[in-house]
Protein backbone atom coordinates (compact mmCIF):
# COMPACT_ATOMS: atom_id res chain seq x y z
CA UNK A 1 0.00 0.00 0.00
CA UNK A 2 1.26 3.45 -0.89
CA UNK A 3 0.31 6.64 0.91
CA UNK A 4 0.59 9.81 -1.15
CA UNK A 5 1.53 10.27 -4.78
CA UNK A 6 3.94 8.12 -6.75
CA UNK A 7 6.46 10.20 -8.76
CA UNK A 8 6.30 8.00 -11.89
CA UNK A 9 3.42 7.09 -14.18
CA UNK A 10 5.01 4.09 -15.89
CA UNK A 11 8.07 1.86 -15.80
CA UNK A 12 9.63 -0.39 -18.42
CA UNK A 13 12.18 -2.95 -17.30
CA UNK A 14 13.27 -6.08 -19.07
CA UNK A 15 15.64 -8.88 -18.24
CA UNK A 16 16.29 -12.58 -18.26
CA UNK A 17 16.92 -15.56 -16.00
CA UNK A 18 18.94 -18.71 -16.68
CA UNK A 19 18.92 -21.97 -14.75
CA UNK A 20 20.96 -25.08 -15.46
CA UNK A 21 21.18 -28.25 -13.42
CA UNK A 22 22.45 -31.78 -13.58
CA UNK A 23 22.02 -34.89 -11.47
CA UNK A 24 25.44 -35.83 -10.10
CA UNK A 25 24.00 -39.09 -8.76
CA UNK A 26 20.52 -39.81 -10.15
CA UNK A 27 17.74 -39.50 -7.55
CA UNK A 28 20.13 -38.26 -4.82
CA UNK A 29 22.44 -35.33 -5.75
CA UNK A 30 21.61 -32.36 -7.97
CA UNK A 31 23.97 -29.46 -8.74
CA UNK A 32 22.70 -26.23 -10.26
CA UNK A 33 23.60 -22.74 -11.39
CA UNK A 34 21.22 -19.83 -11.84
CA UNK A 35 21.52 -16.20 -12.73
CA UNK A 36 19.42 -13.21 -13.67
CA UNK A 37 19.85 -9.68 -14.98
CA UNK A 38 17.44 -6.76 -15.21
CA UNK A 39 17.89 -3.76 -17.50
CA UNK A 40 15.83 -0.99 -15.98
CA UNK A 41 15.24 2.71 -15.79
CA UNK A 42 16.43 2.80 -12.17
CA UNK A 43 19.35 0.38 -12.27
CA UNK A 44 20.67 -2.86 -13.69
CA UNK A 45 20.72 -5.41 -10.85
CA UNK A 46 21.95 -8.97 -11.32
CA UNK A 47 22.53 -12.14 -9.33
CA UNK A 48 24.19 -15.54 -9.69
CA UNK A 49 23.83 -18.65 -7.56
CA UNK A 50 25.36 -22.09 -7.31
CA UNK A 51 23.82 -24.84 -5.24
CA UNK A 52 23.71 -28.49 -4.31
CA UNK A 53 20.54 -30.40 -3.47
CA UNK A 54 20.45 -33.77 -1.70
CA UNK A 55 17.39 -36.04 -1.77
CA UNK A 56 18.04 -38.40 1.19
CA UNK A 57 15.26 -40.87 0.29
CA UNK A 58 15.89 -40.87 -3.45
CA UNK A 59 12.81 -38.83 -4.38
CA UNK A 60 11.83 -35.17 -4.35
CA UNK A 61 9.43 -35.21 -1.37
CA UNK A 62 12.31 -34.52 1.06
CA UNK A 63 15.31 -32.43 0.13
CA UNK A 64 18.26 -30.58 1.66
CA UNK A 65 19.72 -27.63 -0.21
CA UNK A 66 22.93 -25.65 0.18
CA UNK A 67 23.28 -22.46 -1.91
CA UNK A 68 25.71 -19.59 -2.39
CA UNK A 69 24.15 -16.50 -3.98
CA UNK A 70 25.85 -13.28 -5.03
CA UNK A 71 23.64 -10.24 -5.64
CA UNK A 72 24.42 -6.82 -7.01
CA UNK A 73 21.68 -4.33 -6.04
CA UNK A 74 19.03 -7.01 -5.51
CA UNK A 75 15.73 -6.32 -7.25
CA UNK A 76 13.76 -8.44 -4.77
CA UNK A 77 13.52 -8.81 -1.03
CA UNK A 78 10.76 -9.70 1.37
CA UNK A 79 10.23 -11.59 4.63
CA UNK A 80 10.51 -15.08 3.09
CA UNK A 81 14.04 -14.56 1.71
CA UNK A 82 17.25 -13.69 3.60
CA UNK A 83 18.06 -10.48 1.73
CA UNK A 84 16.69 -6.99 1.15
CA UNK A 85 15.85 -4.91 -1.92
CA UNK A 86 19.02 -3.16 -3.05
CA UNK A 87 21.32 -5.56 -1.20
CA UNK A 88 24.77 -6.34 -2.57
CA UNK A 89 27.00 -9.20 -1.49
CA UNK A 90 27.01 -12.89 -0.70
CA UNK A 91 24.15 -14.83 0.88
CA UNK A 92 24.58 -18.45 1.96
CA UNK A 93 21.57 -20.64 2.72
CA UNK A 94 20.90 -24.15 3.93
CA UNK A 95 17.37 -25.45 4.08
CA UNK A 96 15.41 -28.66 4.46
CA UNK A 97 12.10 -29.01 2.66
CA UNK A 98 9.28 -31.49 2.42
CA UNK A 99 6.47 -31.87 -0.11
CA UNK A 100 3.29 -33.68 0.87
Amino acid sequence: MVTGSIPVTSLFDHGFQVYASTMLKPNYWQAYFSGSKIFGQYGDPWDAAVGLTYFPFGHKEVRMNLQALYMDRSAVGYTAVPYVVGGTGWVYTFDVGTWF
